[in-house]
């Protein structure tokens, strides 16, 4: 879909009230912003991966909530400094994270009207990143001992003995068997 088609759609989609199939995606947060910055609408999506209500961001202008610090790397901001679609990793003041893809639409005259964001949630690929890497810190510490266990069994002698004399000379034949010596 072009950006003039992506203008239309939106302009029919404000114009029903804000009801539309692709805003009722259950695994995408969407965002609309104005040409100046107003989130004009969010998705029930986007409240449940930012973990915050729809009010936190309808009407309220996301060059303020980017300077309170609410909103961190902004991709509706990136757009209106490059003019053009981005891809980023946002996260929010709450601590929550996730991947953004920003685009401009622009009226028929070429002025930006909106900027729409999709949002996706990194959380859970966040917990599956630390679990492997517990995984893997689990694996070395399975080796070590392993490595551990073989060099003991490499070390024990089939041989019993019990007095001191034999015990010394054994741990002679050790040393000298290091050795070049003849």
């Amino acid at each position: 879909m072009n950006e003039q088609e992506l203008y239309e759609e939106l302009q029919d989609f404000f114009a029903k009230g804000q009801k539309g199939v692709f805003f009722e995606n259950p695994f995408i947060g969407i965002s609309i912003t104005d040409g100046k910055g107003i989130i004009l609408c969010v998705n029930p999506s986007q409240s449940r991966i930012t973990g915050t209500n729809k009010s936190v961001w309808v009407g309220h202008d996301v060059h303020t909530l980017s300077n309170a610090g609410t909103l961190i790397n902004s991709g509706t901001l990136k757009v209106f400094e490059s003019g053009k679609a981005e891809t980023l990793h946002q996260s929010l003041s709450n601590g929550e994270s996730f991947f953004v893809q920003s685009h401009p639409v622009r009226d028929p005259e070429g002025e930006l009207r909106y900027v729409i964001s999709y949002l996706v949630d990194v959380s859970e690929l966040n917990e599956l990143r630390e679990e492997l890497n517990k995984v893997r810190f689990e694996k070395q510490e399975i080796a070590r001992t392993l490595d551990f266990l073989r060099n003991k069994l490499s070390q024990e002698r089939r041989m019993i003995y019990a007095s001191k004399e034999i015990q010394s000379l054994v741990s002679t034949m050790d040393l000298v068997a290091d050795s070049d010596a003849s």
